[in-house]
């Protein structure tokens, strides 16, 4: 193996980091340490494709994604245009767009089992020194069952006693934890990790992010289920009498356990405030709005329309993306990520926290800052797009040799 080809798996690890290290902010220590080791991580990550690049091993396939994928944003741009004289997300979708490009890449030239096992060994690595790190902070307090002592603040300045970002950021490390587990032969290692990977699960629980937790269930589900069905039966089992253990003990819980008080809420058929509000108001845009529904409307045309701020949009990348593109593209988009993914068989590290973020943006997500799910979606596009043209031109191959 060459050296540059050595480097990529640092730079799959630091893209992964530059991508999710900031969901892990808890206290004011964290704070002041992710924007560094955000920029290093995703600075570095950049820096290694310019040194491969030169390689030219990269996969075809990335071509279709690459142009997909600007196609998406320059159209985005050219229909929301207006938009930025309500609301500037043009530095948004720089970062954006340099961020996903990146991604694409190594969703292309990460294909390697050994590489991919490199950053998700790491990634429980780093997941378990922030672990550490937050109970040296005071961030975490391992002798309070209600877990995490959240010191950052909202907006509006009221002090959060949740983290959808800590639940994303441990189900992240789960994830890794369990994938790993799953490539490791070692029986020693086998038990680290799946211990790290229940810690892991624990902690995303004790995040409160009930979306993020639910899709670390369901994505370990499918996990399980890709290897062994009576491995999927018996999680299933778990689950079960898990939650009757929940519904058993969760009204005999203090006030203070807010994730399982947040969970408690669900079974009770709350609403769930402003996400329901934005939700009606997307469906109502896009119903009632015909340019909208055709062509879309670009980017920031929910708030422009609102009259909100960007950071309320409508919280389901679905939902944004019809607003943004039109029905027509992202019907399309969607057929074309559908034929990729199946084509394509590939069910490793990468396919699985794409398929994570992806169920989190259906409940959180927006257009610009979904970077891993992005990434996901316009690699598997340019698969399916690679697919089509790949049939087109045997057929006129075959077509040409038979006259």
């Amino acid at each position: 193996m060459t050296t540059r080809r050595a480097l990529v798996r640092y730079g799959l690890f630091c893209f992964i980091v530059g991508t999710t290290i900031g969901f892990g902010a808890v206290n004011a220590a964290t704070l002041s340490i992710i924007p560094y080791l955000r920029m290093v991580a995703l600075a570095f990550a950049a820096f290694i494709l310019l040194i491969y690049a030169s390689d030219l091993k990269v996969d075809y396939r990335i071509l279709p994604s690459m142009v997909i994928f600007a196609f998406m944003i320059s159209y985005g741009l050219l229909r929301g245009l207006d938009n930025l004289t309500y609301l500037n997300y043009f530095p948004n979708l720089v970062t954006s767009t340099i961020v996903v490009l990146t991604g694409l890449t190594y969703f292309s030239i990460s294909r390697s089992e050994c590489g991919q096992l490199f950053s998700a060994r790491y990634s429980v690595v780093l997941s378990l020194f922030w672990f550490l790190l937050l109970i040296l902070t005071g961030g975490l307090e391992i002798n309070n069952f209600a877990g995490f002592n959240f010191q950052i603040y909202s907006r509006n300045g009221d002090e959060i006693s949740y983290s959808q970002g800590v639940s994303k950021f441990y189900g992240v490390a789960a994830i890794s934890a369990v994938w790993a587990a799953s490539r490791t032969h070692s029986k020693r290692g086998n038990i680290i990790l799946y211990i790290s990977a229940a810690l892991f699960v624990m902690l995303s629980f004790l995040g409160g992010g009930r979306g993020d937790f639910l899709a670390l269930v369901a994505v370990i589900f499918l996990m399980i289920l890709s290897k062994s069905w009576r491995g999927a039966l018996f999680s299933v089992l778990v689950a079960f009498i898990f939650a009757l253990l929940f519904l058993e003990y969760v009204p005999k819980l203090s006030d203070d356990f807010v994730a399982a008080r947040r969970f408690a809420v669900l079974l009770e058929g709350s609403s769930f405030g402003m996400r329901d509000i934005l939700f009606k108001e997307s469906l109502h845009l896009i119903i009632n709005e015909p340019e909208c529904f055709f062509f879309g409307c670009g980017f920031a045309s929910f708030q422009e329309y609102y009259g909100y701020r960007y950071g309320l949009y409508p919280h389901n990348i679905f939902l944004e993306a019809l607003i943004v593109w039109g029905v027509p593209l992202v019907i399309l988009l969607i057929m074309l990520f559908t034929l990729g993914f199946f084509i394509s068989g590939r069910r490793d590290f990468l396919t699985w926290l794409g398929l994570f973020f992806v169920l989190i943006a259906m409940k959180s997500g927006d257009v610009l800052g979904s970077w891993f799910a992005l990434s996901f979606l316009f690699f598997y596009a340019g698969v399916g797009m690679s697919e089509i043209i790949g049939k087109r031109q045997t057929r006129n191959a075959r077509e040409g040799y038979v006259e």
